[in-house]
């Protein structure tokens, strides 16, 4: 659009090749050139064999796309009804995002959440400090279905063993 914008993407969460870490930049030639100075200095060449799985996959771009769609429709669903189980579970991000943002409570509450499934029910939802505000989580929408329904009955577990274990020391965390 001008020589100030630039569009980055990726094969990783639309897509579900995360495994690739395969992305790319477009933009003006100037800029493109100091992107490849900057990756020269931060990052490492990527593994032929991913950029050449890359390079396979490109041609098919729309139809991982369909795939992934299908698959975050497929993953909502089953996450509406574990928030109707659990209204603290109430998402606030739009139907089209593959992630979701649920608010646990004030102060550290989604820290402490977060920490605590990882910790004693080996399931991970991402701390809202990475975002600004701890009292919340996020969680993907985007795993293999079989994987996801397996987490979020981990989640679930884990939430109500930390409700319980918040209400006998009279208070949330």
């Amino acid at each position: 659009r001008a020589p100030v914008f630039i569009s980055t993407s990726s094969l990783t969460k639309a897509y579900g090749l995360g495994g690739l870490r395969l992305g790319w930049v477009a933009a003006q030639p100037d800029v493109l050139e100091r992107c490849l100075a900057a990756r020269h200095a931060f990052s490492v060449e990527p593994v032929h064999a991913s950029v050449r799985a890359g390079l396979d996959l490109l041609p098919r771009l729309d139809a991982l796309r369909r795939r992934g769609h299908r698959v975050v429709a497929r993953n909502r669903e089953r996450w509406r009804a574990l928030t109707g189980r659990l209204q603290a579970f109430a998402s606030a991000v739009g139907n089209a995002a593959p992630v979701t943002w649920c608010r646990l409570g004030d102060g550290g509450a989604g820290d402490q959440f977060s920490d605590y499934a990882l910790s004693h029910h080996g399931v991970a939802v991402t701390p809202g400090r990475f975002f600004g505000d701890s009292g919340c989580v996020r969680v993907s929408l985007g795993g293999r279905p079989a994987e996801f329904d397996r987490a979020l009955q981990a989640l679930e577990r884990a939430y109500q063993d930390w409700m319980a274990l918040a209400g006998s020391r009279g208070g949330r965390g």
